[in-house]
């Protein structure tokens, strides 16, 4: 690994994703009805969020399936409360990407310990950030909750176990959980482009993506392994039914014409044993895209840096090829004038790379709200 020093400002990658909830008065919703509680607002402006460019290998060197699940902590359920962007943000995507740096075994993902509190992350924010005026717990935003997790961080299960949520306010909050907190917090958070390529070449780098999603009775109700295609009608659940999930997967090869494979916060009782496969085109031209303000589809990056690429060697690559990835790229002063950039450089080539012979890099920046504003560091 190597560390340098640069006099220029500089985004680098990474997101995550969610939606909305409302609550109900049953902690164990009946799951043959729409007694499931929700809790993403649906007000995130989503162009507010810096994107990032697209990273990895490229679409054509793309795995036909990716299955993160094994990565994350067992499904949970939120129960009566409209806390599903605490759930997703913090339950299971900061877990899942806390437990792929420190390469948790499934035995640490099931540990309370490893695992991180949506109650905590979900009290921690503003009161006037969440609820609907009279009802603290009924849900807040994305980019909310993630500039908690970002400036505060959140603390274990095992520290702050999910009950006894109250009426969700912010006064409820234990001085010593801010402490342990501080020490479980990200880096960063990005949103990526709307895309099913986009999708799938951050979940092939092990990147969970946080999903927006509008969500039909048919959801509700769903209870097999089936693909999902299509919405019903809203008759039961309203037209304001926004959640917040994470995007753990995909499969080319699932359904007619390839699902990505999303874990909810509804317990394993609800659909595939807590999951639902959604296909590609109607994730992004239906489920995921009735939003004014953009697609809701997030990244984040652990404080401790990001998750290594894939090793296996690119098949269709003979010879070296030389690919950098960077752990991180951050302000190192008051000014934003100086900047820590930390990263490795892998070979993804099917031939030695040997330091004898004549190879190179190239470092770019770009503003981060406008890709197509870049220049060459190095």
């Amino acid at each position: 690994m190597k560390t340098f020093y640069q006099f220029f400002g500089i985004f680098l990658i990474m997101s995550v994703l969610f939606s909305a909830c409302e609550t109900t008065d049953d902690p164990q919703p009946d799951p043959s009805g729409s007694e499931y509680s929700l809790g993403w607002t649906g007000d995130d402006d989503v162009t507010t969020i810096p994107t990032t460019v697209d990273y990895g290998f490229g679409s054509g060197n793309l795995p036909p399936s990716v299955d993160l699940v094994p990565k994350f902590p067992p499904i949970g359920n939120q129960g009566a409360y409209g806390t599903c962007v605490a759930w997703a943000i913090g339950y299971s995507t900061k877990t899942a990407v806390n437990g792929m740096a420190n390469g948790y075994s499934a035995s640490d993902l099931s540990s309370p310990s490893k695992q991180f509190s949506p109650k905590d992350l979900y009290i921690a924010i503003s009161d006037n950030d969440k609820g609907d005026g009279t009802d603290l717990c009924k849900g807040t935003g994305f980019t909310i909750a993630l500039d908690v997790l970002q400036s505060r961080g959140v603390a274990t299960l095992a520290t702050v176990p999910y009950d006894n949520l109250g009426n969700c306010s912010q006064s409820n909050l234990d001085a010593s959980w801010a402490t342990e907190a501080n020490q479980n917090k990200i880096k960063y958070y990005r949103r990526i482009d709307p895309t099913v390529t986009s999708i799938k070449e951050n979940l092939a780098n092990n990147v969970p993506v946080i999903l927006g999603g509008k969500l039909a009775d048919n959801f509700m109700s769903w209870n097999s392994d089936d693909v999902m295609s299509s919405n019903t009608t809203y008759d039961r659940v309203g037209i304001h039914a926004y959640h917040a999930m994470v995007i753990a997967g995909y499969d080319d090869n699932r359904g007619p014409n390839g699902a990505f494979k999303v874990i909810n916060s509804w317990g394993p009782g609800w659909g595939n044993n807590g999951t639902i496969w959604i296909d590609y085109n109607f994730m992004i031209s239906e489920f995921c895209s009735k939003f004014q303000s953009g697609r809701p589809l997030f990244i984040m990056a652990n404080e401790d840096g990001n998750i290594n690429p894939p090793d296996e060697p690119d098949p269709n690559v003979t010879g070296v090829d030389l690919v950098p990835w960077a752990f991180s790229d951050v302000s190192i002063d008051d000014w934003n004038a100086q900047r820590e950039i930390t990263f490795n450089i892998y070979n993804i080539g099917n031939q030695t790379a040997s330091p004898s012979d004549n190879w190179s890099y190239v470092y770019l920046y770009y503003n981060a709200f406008n890709a197509d504003d870049y220049g060459v560091l190095f």
